[in-house]
C-alpha cells in the first residue's frame, strides 16, 4: 500500500470513526499495518486531521463564494443556501467536528508545523469570513438589508454553528442527546435565528 493509497484509508477510517476515538494504534491493527510504516508517512492522527479539515473546507470554500457571490439570490436567500450546505457538511462529517475546537492546542503542541495543516485551516476560515463581511458591508450599502454590526453578525453565525462541537459533553450527558439528534433537532431552529437577525428592507 502506497502513501495515497494508505491515506484515503486513514481518512474513511477517521471520518467513520472519529478523531478522538480513532487512533493509529487500531487502525494499524485492523489493518494489519505496522507503526513503524504508518509514523513513516504521518507523524500523528492531527496531520490527518487537519489534512480531511483543509479538504472539506476547501470544498465548503469553493461553494459558499459561488453562492455568497450570486447576486440573483437575495442576501437572505444566500444565506438560507450556505447555512443548508454548512448543515449537510456538517451531518456527513460530525464525528469531526469536535475536535476542531484543539486546533490551536494541535498548533501548539507540534515542533515542526509541516507536520500539521493549521496555517492552511486557518487561511480558509478567514478568506470566506473576510468575504461574507464584504458582501454584507456591500448589501448595506446598497440598502438591501440593516445589519448593524457585520461583525457581530458573522460571530453570531460562527457561534451559533459551532456551539454544539465546542460543548459535546454537555450536549451528551446533560442534555442526554447524541450530537447527531442534537443537530438534527435543533438545526432549523438555528437557522431562523440566524435568519431572523436579518432585516429586508427592499
Amino acid at each position: 500500500m502506497n502513501k495515497d493509497e494508505l491515506y484515503k484509508d486513514l481518512e474513511q477510517y477517521f471520518l467513520e470513526k472519529g478523531i478522538s476515538e480513532g487512533s493509529f494504534k487500531e487502525f494499524s491493527e485492523q489493518r494489519k499495518i505496522s507503526r513503524t510504516s504508518l509514523n513513516y508517512y504521518f507523524k500523528n492522527k492531527d496531520y490527518i486531521y487537519t489534512k480531511i479539515l483543509s479538504k472539506i473546507l476547501k470544498d465548503f470554500e469553493k461553494k459558499f463564494f459561488a453562492i455568497i457571490n450570486n447576486e440573483k439570490l437575495s442576501y437572505y436567500e444566500r444565506i438560507d443556501v450556505i447555512l443548508d450546505m454548512y448543515f449537510n457538511i456538517t451531518k456527513k462529517n460530525i464525528k469531526l467536528y469536535p475536535y476542531i475546537q484543539h486546533l490551536n492546542e494541535i498548533e501548539k503542541k507540534v515542533k515542526n508545523k509541516k507536520d500539521v495543516n493549521t496555517d492552511e485551516v486557518i487561511e480558509i476560515i478567514k478568506k470566506i469570513c473576510d468575504n461574507f463581511i464584504d458582501i454584507t458591508n456591500k448589501e448595506i450599502q446598497n440598502g438591501s438589508i440593516n445589519i448593524n454590526y457585520p461583525k457581530n453578525y458573522l460571530f453570531l453565525i460562527i457561534s451559533t454553528c459551532l456551539f454544539p462541537f465546542t460543548t459535546p459533553y454537555i450536549i451528551e450527558s446533560v442534555i442526554n442527546m447524541s450530537m447527531e439528534e442534537f443537530y438534527e433537532k435543533h438545526y432549523e431552529y438555528m437557522k431562523y435565528i440566524l435568519l431572523k437577525e436579518i432585516e429586508i428592507l427592499k
